[in-house]
């Protein structure tokens, strides 16, 4: 908190983090939470993603007619229809002319009375085009619109996008009274995919870190222990690159092929590909097949053209632009949506959980550029 003592949160028994801040802790609360990527020396306990601020440890001045202000869901995914609850205790209850007043950005929402010291306000939460923002929010004991107490900053409202690898970031009491030194409870929750819930594939401009849009650059594809482009050696020819091959590998017209391995680095694609062009290739690769998720689960999850098998990656590197990522797993999903916004195009697809029909094992795989090669084990001469 405030830049002050940096401690060390411990994972529990649900698998979240959590621990205490030192009794008495004021100021902007920072999360700092590291991946398992060391291959950067500049980087020896993996490479950090900064979340700040998280909350805001704030004591109210002697005098004051709050008592306390609290969010009991602070952080949200953009796009997905949450809504904020903001809860205000007050000393004692409000003159008749009075109300409570919430400010969260340019809006203004009046709290409604739950007991005659309690209310609460409840509005759509903040969203946002990055990959995480933080909205302050503003209480206000006010006449009409004149404020006769205000207390700047009394929270923080943290919102994500639905790839984002922190999921939940609450810190318990964040508001103290005069002369209260208290102490800070953090807990943060990691972002676990959820089968049959909604994901950005692609991002527009502002909704990846510092030029990404979610897109990756296969011609930099390099075996491990390589990473380094263009310094290292490729461990295929080089492959193409530039805008018009990444729609060919989009829609599956390509003339290259190639495999990825768990534990390869690829580099990001930087720039905001075009709707129109990002719109045309995802229709070539589906080839007419209309989207219908629903449909597509009761006829028993059939073999698909909008199912897309996704690397999830890590950084190795901050986002700089242009930057290197770690495939540490492969993801199945089913791309449903695409929409044009801003003059980018951005891609969504539902999470799913998909085996290929057994008969598509095989020591010879098709020619095809969707498949995905595995340990295949076997029994021979056995009888089961």
């Amino acid at each position: 908190a405030d830049g002050g003592l940096e401690i060390d949160l411990i994972q529990n028994g649900d698998g979240d983090w959590e621990g205490d801040l030192p009794v008495g802790s004021r100021g902007e609360v920072t999360v700092i939470a590291y991946n398992s990527q060391t291959l950067d020396p500049n980087f020896p306990d993996g490479v950090p993603e900064i979340v700040t601020p998280v909350a805001n440890l704030l004591e109210l001045p002697a005098g004051s007619r709050f008592a306390d202000i609290r969010v009991p869901d602070p952080t949200t995914t953009s796009e997905w229809g949450e809504n904020v609850e903001v809860l205000v205790d007050l000393v004692a209850p409000l003159g008749s002319t009075e109300d409570i007043m919430i400010t969260v950005g340019k809006s203004d929402y009046i709290a409604s009375a739950i007991t005659p010291t309690m209310y609460k306000a409840e509005f759509p939460a903040p969203e946002t085009d990055d990959l995480y923002d933080d909205t302050p929010v503003d209480v206000a004991i006010v006449v009409g619109k004149k404020a006769s107490e205000e207390v700047k900053d009394a929270a923080i409202l943290v919102s994500r996008r639905s790839t984002f690898p922190l999921y939940d970031l609450t810190t318990s009491d964040t508001v103290y009274t005069a002369g209260e030194a208290g102490q800070a409870h953090v807990l943060v929750s990691t972002n676990e995919y959820q089968y049959g819930q909604s994901y950005e594939l692609k991002v527009i401009g502002g909704a990846g870190e510092t030029g990404n849009f979610m897109a990756i650059d296969f011609h930099t594809l390099r075996h491990a222990p390589y990473w380094r482009n263009p310094q290292d050696p490729a461990e295929y020819p080089e492959l193409p690159g530039g805008t018009v091959e990444y729609y060919s590998y989009i829609a599956g017209t390509s003339d290259y092929s190639f495999i990825m391995h768990l534990g390869d680095t690829v580099w990001t694609e930087p720039g905001n590909m075009s709707t129109p062009q990002t719109i045309a290739a995802l229709n070539v690769r589906f080839g007419g097949e209309p989207s219908d998720f629903d449909g597509w689960v009761a006829a028993g999850k059939p073999g698909s053209r909008r199912l897309v098998y996704v690397p999830i990656t890590e950084k190795v590197q901050l986002a700089t632009g242009t930057s290197p990522l770690r495939v540490v797993s492969f993801a199945m999903f089913y791309v449903e949506d695409i929409d044009s916004k801003e003059g980018g195009a951005v891609v969504r697809g539902r999470f799913v959980e998909y085996s290929a029909p057994s008969w598509s094992v095989t020591d010879s795989p098709p020619d095809d550029s969707y498949v995905i090669e595995t340990t295949h084990l076997v029994a021979e001469g056995l009888d089961f």
